[in-house]
C-alpha cells in the first residue's frame, strides 16, 4: 500500500519535487550539445557550398596530380608546404576525404565538423570526471560544444582548406587529456599528434612547446628531462623548416612595440566578432586578465589537472596568436577582421578559461559569494562572445554561398572572361590554376545555384536597358558589372535585392572612378561614366 501512495502523503512535512525526472545531470549533459550540434549542421547544409575556395584549389591539382598522374607518393605529399606553411598532413587528410567521397569539397567542410565534435567529446567527457559538483557536471559539457563551434570561425568551418587548423586544434585537446590521464605512456601517441599539426599548418609547431610546459607541471613524471627535451628538440626543428620555408623578405616590422601589444590584444578579443579597434582592445585586455588570473591560481592553489589543461591550453593560443600576429602585422588590423582570420586560433584560449572557471567554482573551500560572482561574470562575459558573434556567422554564411554559387556559375558556363573567371574563384592572375582543375570539377557544375546567384548571373534590367538606347556604353557597363559581381564588399554595399541597387552602384562608380579612389581598372572608365546622366533615371519599381 506504501508503495502506490502519492509522495506528499508518504513524507506529509515534505512537499513532491517538481522537477521531472527525465532532467537530469546525464540528460542535460547529453541533450545540449546534441541540440548545438543540430544548430551546427543546419548551418553547414543551408551555408557549404560544393565547389573549391581559393586555395582549395591547389588541394584539387595536387589530388590530380597523385591519383591521375600517379607522380605522388605519401612521403612527397607530407613534404608539401605554402610558403612559410608546411600543409603535407592538411594536404593527406583532403586527399583520403576525395578518394572517399569524390572531387567533393563539402566532404572535408564536414570533416570540419567532424573534427571539433570529436574534440569537443573527448574533452567533455574527461573534464566531468574532475569535478564532482553536479551543476558542472551538467552544464559543462554544453559550454565546452558552444565554445568548440564558437561562431567567429563559422567561415572556417564551410572552407575546406581550413581542416589544418581545425586539426591543430584537436590535438591540442587530445594532447592534454592524454598526457593529464596517461602520463608517459601516452608520449608516442602525443608525438604523433604533434607530428601531424606541425604539417597542419604553421603554428602547430607551437604544440611542441605546451606539451614541454604540460609534461613540466605533471607530477612524478618519469623521464621528465627526457620527454621535455625531446619535445623542445622537436619545436626547434619544426621552427627551423618554418623559417627555411619563409621568404626572404620575411618580417621587416617591429614587433617590440606598444602599438603591435594593442594589436595582439585587439586579436584576442576578435571573439566577440565587433569591428571597432577600441572595443576589441577592452575585451582582449579583460581576456589577458582572465589568463593572468589561471596562471596565478595554478601558482598558488594546488595544481589540480583542470588547472594545469587551463593553462596549457590557454599558452598554445597565446603561440598561435602570437606567431600570427608577427606574420600579419605588416598587414594592418582592417585585414585581420576582414574574414576573423584569426578565429579558430581562440577557441583554446576559450576552452583553457572554461575548465579554470569550472575549477574555481568545484572547489568548496573557495565557494565564497565574491569569488563565485566573479567566476559568474567572467563566464557570462565570455558566452556573451558567442551571442555576439552570430550576426557575423550568418552575414558570413550567406556571403559564403553567394560568393561560391557565383564562383561555380562564372568558371562553368561559356561567355565569361578570365579576369572574371580568375577573379571569382581564387583571385587575380590565377585563371590558368582555375582552367586545370576545371575537368576535374566537371560534376559540379550540375549543382542547383542560389538565388542571389541568379541574380548576379546577369546584368540588371537598367543596364540593359542603357546599353539599349546607347550601345557604345556596353563594354563599360558590362566591367562595372563584373568589378561589382567578383568583389563581395560591393554586393554588401549594394545588396542585388535592393531595387535601386544598380543606380546606386553606377552613382558610387561615378564618383570612385572620378576620384580616381575605387578599384583597379575603374578609373578609365571615368569619362564614359560621366556622361551617363542618373538624375534621369526614374526611381525602379522592382528587382533590378
Amino acid at each position: 500500500m506504501v508503495m502506490n501512495m502519492p509522495a506528499d502523503e508518504i513524507c506529509p512535512g515534505k512537499p513532491a519535487s517538481k522537477i521531472p525526472k527525465y532532467i537530469t545531470v546525464e540528460n542535460l549533459a547529453t541533450v545540449v550539445p546534441i541540440c548545438l550540434l543540430s544548430v551546427v549542421f543546419m548551418y553547414v547544409v543551408t551555408y557549404a557550398y560544393d565547389w573549391p575556395n581559393a586555395d582549395d584549389f591547389d588541394s584539387v591539382r595536387l589530388y590530380e596530380k597523385w591519383f591521375t598522374h600517379g607522380h605522388y607518393e605519401v612521403f612527397k605529399v607530407l613534404q608539401e608546404h605554402n610558403q612559410m606553411h608546411p600543409l603535407g598532413f592538411l594536404y593527406l587528410m583532403t586527399f583520403i576525404v576525395f578518394k572517399l567521397f569524390g572531387v567533393h569539397p563539402v566532404a572535408v567542410i564536414w570533416l570540419n565538423s567532424a573534427i571539433i565534435f570529436g574534440a569537443a567529446t573527448i574533452l567533455s567527457v574527461y573534464s566531468r570526471t574532475l569535478f564532482n559538483h553536479k551543476i558542472i557536471k551538467a552544464i559543462l559539457p554544453a559550454l565546452i560544444f558552444a565554445f568548440s563551434f564558437h561562431p567567429i570561425q563559422a567561415g572556417h568551418l564551410i572552407w575546406a582548406f581550413e581542416v589544418g587548423w581545425f586539426f591543430i586544434n584537436a590535438a591540442a585537446v587530445c594532447n592534454v587529456v592524454l598526457v593529464e590521464r596517461f602520463g608517459g605512456r601516452a608520449i608516442g601517441l602525443v608525438l604523433l599528434l604533434l607530428a601531424f599539426a606541425s604539417m597542419s599548418s604553421a603554428h602547430g609547431c607551437v604544440l611542441w612547446l605546451s606539451a614541454a610546459l604540460h609534461v613540466s607541471l605533471i607530477p612524478h613524471y618519469r623521464r621528465r628531462l627526457l620527454t621535455i627535451g625531446v619535445l623542445i628538440t622537436g619545436f626547434t626543428i619544426n621552427l627551423l623548416a618554418i623559417f627555411s620555408f619563409m621568404p626572404q623578405t620575411g618580417i621587416t616590422h617591429k614587433i617590440a612595440s606598444i602599438k603591435f601589444g594593442l594589436y595582439c590584444l585587439a586579436l584576442l578579443g576578435a571573439e566577440f566578432g565587433v569591428r571597432d579597434e577600441p572595443v576589441l582592445v577592452a575585451c582582449g585586455a579583460v581576456v589577458a586578465v582572465a589568463c593572468i588570473w589561471v596562471v596565478w591560481r595554478l601558482l598558488r592553489a594546488p595544481k589540480t589537472a583542470a588547472l594545469r589543461m587551463a593553462v596549457v591550453l590557454i599558452s598554445a593560443s597565446a603561440g598561435f596568436l602570437l606567431l600570427f600576429a608577427a606574420g600579419r602585422y605588416q598587414y594592418g588590423l582592417p585585414w585581420a577582421l576582414a574574414a576573423f582570420h584569426m578565429g579558430p586560433l581562440l577557441i583554446p584560449v576559450l576552452l583553457g578559461l572554461l575548465l579554470a572557471l569550472a575549477d574555481a567554482f568545484d572547489g568548496a573551500a573557495t565557494r565564497s559569494r565574491g569569488r563565485l560572482a566573479a567566476c559568474a561574470l567572467l563566464l557570462a562575459f565570455l558566452m556573451l562572445s558567442v551571442g555576439r558573434a552570430m550576426p557575423y556567422a550568418l552575414a558570413r554564411g550567406q556571403l559564403n554561398l553567394t560568393k561560391e554559387g557565383l564562383a561555380k556559375h562564372v568558371a562553368c558556363s561559356p561567355g565569361y572572361s578570365r579576369y572574371v573567371i580568375a577573379a571569382a574563384n581564387i583571385g587575380d592572375g590565377y585563371y590558368d590554376l582555375v582552367a586545370l582543375d576545371r575537368p576535374a570539377l566537371q560534376h559540379l557544375c550540375v549543382q542547383p545555384e542560389p538565388a542571389r546567384v541568379q541574380v548576379l548571373a546577369r546584368p540588371p534590367v537598367l543596364f540593359e536597358a542603357l546599353i539599349a538606347k546607347r550601345p557604345e556604353l556596353h563594354d563599360t557597363l558590362v566591367k562595372v558589372w563584373e568589378l561589382y559581381i567578383t568583389h563581395l564588399d560591393l554586393v554588401i554595399a549594394f545588396p542585388p535585392e535592393d531595387p535601386d541597387a544598380a543606380k546606386k552602384l553606377l552613382q558610387w562608380a561615378k564618383f570612385a572612378a572620378a576620384q580616381r579612389d575605387g578599384y583597379d581598372g575603374l578609373a578609365p572608365l571615368s569619362p564614359v561614366l560621366q556622361t551617363i546622366d542618373l538624375a534621369a533615371i526614374p526611381p525602379a519599381q522592382g528587382a533590378p
